[in-house]
């Protein structure tokens, strides 16, 4: 369920800044790979995807959970991402034995991280390096509309090299080896077949040319456009995700400092420049990105690897929430309430990360995506009032995009009792479906689908429709023909309800009214009498039974109010 939270602060007042409380070894750094020969690089396997359609998921898609690593060290801030996700997703622990799973999972109990959505996976190769699982982790693909796993070199701490294998192996999937050094915090997607990477994919493979690069991202990823942009001069990493982030198929993060002497040398105007460079450039179906800044903490000069170079877009999205490092500043606040005003139907959590951001990490290095069998989501800005008889265009977008698609939206009146289906069209990118002109109240929702080799997804928005669904107020409704309409705030409590209802409504007059139980198939279950009507407000009950007194079963039910000159539907559902 989306959460209108404006944001959490998850800071644990015990843990002071720099320092953790439960560490058994030593931190490792978060830095660039060591450097391999272009000789020894083309000796490694390579072994591409053979699928007709190749689709790397976006980040804020539809995901079933998270990969963290029990490195020995970071302790509690992997204990605090667990607890936000095990509320309501799975979490994978990565451990090297089952001696460190029963330290894990003691540890995280204690702190109330809800244990019955923690999994463990054991890898020998699990280590104090192992923390930076986003570099080194699974860089996952729907082939063919099935889950697999690209396995880049990491090239920064060998015995990490190969754990993407035992994850696709935990679940499965096929997996293929990639001679490219490649780290996922170098790595944005839109889902659409682009993507976004700093320089440093060239200087990680000096054997390879651009053309080759650009070539290797389409083979294994479906990329179809790589998009390579400078990475910023204070930033140990050189990652992307240091300094941007998408939070939609459209949308962008930018940090910002607030003047040059805030930044290491050169990254102001960087980022600046940077800003300005992505709101021109153009996706695949030619719509352009929005750019938003978000606060940059001013640069620090110190810490255990010499300089600390604090970043919000570090965050992590995972499907309805989105964990954003904090670090003790004045600035978190306003970062966080930049996450809330840009993603407003999603939970925003702040994590403490002021200890290892000292090591040039944050939320998202520490976290990788174990994406969803169906991965199709619905981006759309939902109508909720119209003018008298206008015919409102409905507008989505489908995310991955899928050759193989296609979508409705499903619309009823306040009067009616079902919806009626219209097909959209799609026109760069975007879906549309023109509905009738409209003179009362209605509601609708969103349908889509899409056919990958033998596999068939669907995705609706809102995600439970037809159960919820967008309530559409037409302006004027009420005084068509200069007739005043007797009947509002028709409604019914408890919903959904168990064993029986009440339903209320106002009327203006006491002319003769009825109210009639349907089920979802549109059949008749039962007429409520009315006993005693009058003005204002009046009440009956529903008791769950039929015409014959006899339970119905449980599910969707629509009870309409009806007089000579005038009905008003509304849907209530019977949970036993």
């Amino acid at each position: 369920m989306k959460k209108n939270l404006s944001f959490i602060l998850f800071i644990l007042i015990t843990m002071a800044i720099f320092s953790e409380t439960s560490d058994s070894v030593e931190p490792v750094i978060h830095k660039k790979p060591e450097k391999i020969s272009a000789a020894e690089q083309r000796s490694l396997l390579r072994d591409p995807p053979v699928g007709e359609e190749i689709v790397n998921p976006a980040e804020f898609g539809r995901a079933e959970g998270v990969f963290l690593a029990w490195s020995g060290w970071g302790i509690d801030t992997i204990t605090d991402v667990a607890y936000a996700v095990a509320e309501d997703f799975q979490v994978y622990m990565l451990v090297a034995n089952t001696y460190n799973q029963t330290i894990a999972y003691d540890h995280l109990a204690a702190n109330s991280v809800n244990m019955e959505n923690v999994s463990f996976i054991l890898d020998n190769a699990i280590s104090s390096s192992s923390m930076w699982i986003r570099d080194y982790g699974p860089f996952y693909i729907y082939e063919d509309g099935d889950r697999g796993i690209i396995d880049y070199v990491y090239g920064t701490y060998q015995t990490d090299d190969f754990i993407p294998i035992t994850i696709a192996n935990y679940f499965g999937f096929p997996y293929y080896s990639n001679n490219l050094v490649h780290h996922g915090g170098n790595h944005i997607t839109d889902g659409n077949g682009m993507a976004f990477v700093s320089t440093n994919i060239y200087n990680y493979n000096p054997g390879f040319s651009q053309e080759q690069i650009s070539n290797d991202f389409r083979d294994y990823l479906g990329i179809d456009s790589l998009i390579v942009v400078a990475p910023m001069n204070g930033d140990g990493t050189g990652h992307i995700d240091m300094f941007c982030k998408l939070l939609s198929d459209t949308l962008f993060i930018v940090g910002e400092y607030e003047s040059a002497t805030t930044s290491y040398p050169g990254d102001y105007e960087l980022l600046n420049n940077l800003a300005i460079y992505l709101d021109s450039v153009t996706n695949i179906d030619g719509r352009d990105f929005k750019v938003e800044r978000i606060i940059m903490p001013p640069y620090y000069y110190g810490g255990p690897a010499g300089t600390i170079n604090y970043t919000y877009t570090n965050s992590l999205i995972i499907n309805d929430k989105v964990l954003v490092p904090i670090y003790g500043f004045e600035t978190d606040e306003e970062a966080l309430n930049t996450y809330a005003r840009l993603m407003p139907e999603h939970e925003i959590i702040g994590l403490n990360s002021s200890f290892i951001i000292q090591y040039w990490g944050a939320t998202h290095c520490i976290t990788n995506l174990h994406h969803s069998q169906n991965p199709l989501i619905v981006f759309h800005e939902k109508i909720d009032s119209l003018d008298y008889n206008v015919s409102p265009q409905i507008k989505f977008r489908l995310n991955p995009k899928f050759e193989n698609s296609q979508a409705s939206v499903f619309y009823k009146l306040e009067s009616e009792v079902f919806y009626t289906e219209i097909p959209a069209s799609l026109l760069n990118g975007i879906w549309n479906a023109t509905l009738p002109a409209m003179t009362e109240n209605f509601n609708y929702y969103i349908y889509g689908e899409a056919t990958s080799g033998e596999n068939e997804f669907e995705t609706t928005l809102p995600e439970n429709a037809p159960f919820v669904t967008f309530e559409v107020y037409v302006q004027n409704v009420f005084a068509q023909n200069n007739i005043v309409k007797p009947f509002i705030e028709l409604s019914n409590f408890p919903n959904p309800f168990n064993p029986e209802t009440m339903i209320k409504f106002t009327t203006e007059n006491t002319e003769y009214t009825e109210i009639i139980i349907y089920n979802i198939k549109g059949q008749k279950i039962k007429k409520l009498e009315i006993r005693n009507l009058k003005l204002g407000i009046n009440e009956v009950i529903w008791d769950g039974t039929n015409q014959t007194n006899k339970l119905v079963s449980s599910g969707i039910y629509f009870y309409k109010l009806k007089t000579a000159n005038y009905e008003q539907t509304r849907k209530m559902v019977l949970m036993k």
